[in-house]
């Protein structure tokens, strides 16, 4: 279970340059500082939404490679 979680967690890596992964952590951290209230409402909405289509992103590559 834990390599297939391993597996899992690697793909999302492998999807998302460093330097992107960078900016998204900066956009994030900029919109909790300047945004505070608003921004973290919208952190918290918008969080779980991304994270939610992650699983489908790991279906279709895994489809892809059979």
């Amino acid at each position: 279970m834990k390599g297939l979680l391993y597996k899992d967690a690697q793909l999302i890596l492998n999807k998302v340059k460093i330097i992107n992964r960078i900016f998204i952590a900066l956009a994030l951290f900029l919109i909790t500082i300047f945004a505070r209230e608003s921004g973290t409402i919208f952190l918290l909405i918008v969080l779980p939404i991304s994270l939610a289509s992650l699983p489908t992103t790991l279906v279709v590559s895994d489809s892809e490679n059979g």
